[in-house]
């Protein structure tokens, strides 16, 4: 009887044992469970901390490359091509390497336009007559005036261009308020308008080349994009043209071409 009772006594010690065992175990497996939990959210807080410094670091160093890619002169000719000063401008812009954007009428040579394309300028259209009177005379005679110069721009280059600037610009007070009417349709059609935001000022009669360099140079803004009007008819201009790309090249400006997808600066339609 007293071994039976020792017996019993020796197996219930030996069952509390392991019950005691098992839960020790499973007591640190579960406090290893949680260590090597937290261990995880440290190193994953540590790791999404780092992922952080980096995409800001990431997302600042492209903030800055962009405000530096927005560095950028787009140079725009209008009226031309002349016979006279157009060929000066094409010699000094192949001279400087620059590309610039050419929104042509139905005057002068048709040589000069095949040559524009050709030396690898962007062609624009502005007006086949640059006459207001006629121009403006209804909105279906300003969209002849356009087929015509389109046409034509077509024929010498093979290119279809559907960039265009209004003679006068959009905001202009000569179109007799046709504008409202004018530029949605050219929207529509599929044509882009382009203003500009940066004016040289050659179109004074007593205009020294003097002038359009103050003009421009005075009225660009860094880090953005400046659409800048220069006439390729006026010799004041041309005469300003190399020392505006100096001062340009000078300040870390890029000088590049208008094509479909760029910015166009629009002004407010007051006609």
């Amino acid at each position: 009887m007293k071994i039976k009772v020792l017996l019993i006594a020796l197996m219930g010690i030996v069952i509390a044992f392991g019950i005691f065992a098992i839960s020790s175990h499973a007591s640190a497996v579960k406090q290893a469970s949680e260590s090597s939990s937290r261990n995880r959210t440290k190193q994953n807080s540590k790791k999404a901390a780092s992922q952080s410094i980096k995409k800001a670091a990431a997302s600042s160093s492209t903030a800055e490359s962009e405000k530096q890619n927005d560095n950028i002169i787009y140079l725009t000719f209008d009226d031309g091509p002349d016979d006279a000063t157009t060929p000066q401008l094409l010699s000094i812009l192949k001279e400087e390497k620059i590309h610039a954007t050419f929104f042509v009428t139905g005057h002068g040579s048709n040589q000069l336009i095949k040559q524009e394309c050709a030396d690898g300028h962007k062609i624009g259209l502005h007006t086949m007559t640059h006459d207001y009177g006629s121009v403006y005379a209804s909105p279906a005679a300003y969209f002849t005036d356009l087929q015509q110069i389109s046409d034509r721009v077509f024929r010498l280059t093979g290119q279809r261009s559907m960039m265009v600037r209004v003679p006068g610009g959009s905001a202009n007070q000569v179109s007799h308020g046709l504008m409202p009417q004018i530029l949605p349709q050219l929207v529509h059609t599929g044509y882009k308008y382009f203003d500009w935001n940066v004016s040289s000022g050659d179109g004074g009669f007593e205009a020294t080349p003097e002038e359009p360099y103050q003009h421009v140079t005075t009225t660009l803004v860094p880090h953005s994009k400046n659409v800048v009007l220069m006439h390729d008819t006026k010799q004041n201009s041309i005469d300003a043209v190399k020392r505006i790309i100096e001062f340009g090249k000078a300040n870390n400006y890029k000088f590049e071409t208008l094509n479909m997808d760029s910015w166009a600066p629009q002004q407010i339609v007051v006609n």
